[in-house]
């Protein structure tokens, strides 16, 4: 894809969601931008709370295995640090790193996945959240990084919104 219809199709995706009546309109957005310019296999977003260092999911492309709602604590990890302190991307390529990151990588292996990309949600406060996606082995890169951080820059008051409407 050209780097003009990937910017034409982020410009669209920033109407969008200047023009959302709610967030799961937003969060389905950003689900489809992903696939068109990314691809994924699963797509969630979670809120974090840095206070209880915990990440709740409020959008999954997948509910049954992941559903909204679901909460997992962050452990101090170099995971943690890189994606939810330092606000950096992280990529996983295989199984191994799946291990190595996520307490529940038996799930996520189990439904064939094998590659993330784990993109943090920033606002000015902060990280709020993560934009993951996850697909098979080796599917990831430094572009589909940059492309993700700009899809998740247009999330952090959303974010904050869906936090609004479910505390």
């Amino acid at each position: 894809m050209t780097a003009g219809k990937t910017a034409g199709i982020l410009d669209k995706f920033a109407e969008t969601v200047s023009a959302a009546p709610n967030p799961r309109s937003v969060f389905t957005a950003a689900e489809a931008v992903a696939q068109t310019l990314i691809g994924h296999r699963l797509f969630t977003l979670m809120r974090f709370d840095a206070g209880r260092m915990v990440v709740e999911r409020v959008y999954s492309s997948n509910p049954a295995a992941y559903p909204i709602g679901g909460r997992k604590p962050k452990r101090d990890s170099e995971w943690r640090r890189h994606v939810l302190e330092e606000g950096k991307v992280f990529i996983g390529h295989n199984s191994d790193d799946i291990r190595w990151v996520f307490d529940d990588s038996e799930l996520i292996l189990g439904l064939g996945l094998h590659a993330v990309l784990n993109v943090p949600i920033k606002s000015a406060e902060g990280i709020v959240g993560t934009m993951n996606l996850l697909d098979r082995t080796a599917h990831y890169t430094a572009q589909d990084a940059e492309i993700g951080a700009v899809i998740a820059s247009e999330l952090a008051n959303v974010i904050d919104l869906s936090a609004s409407a479910s505390d």
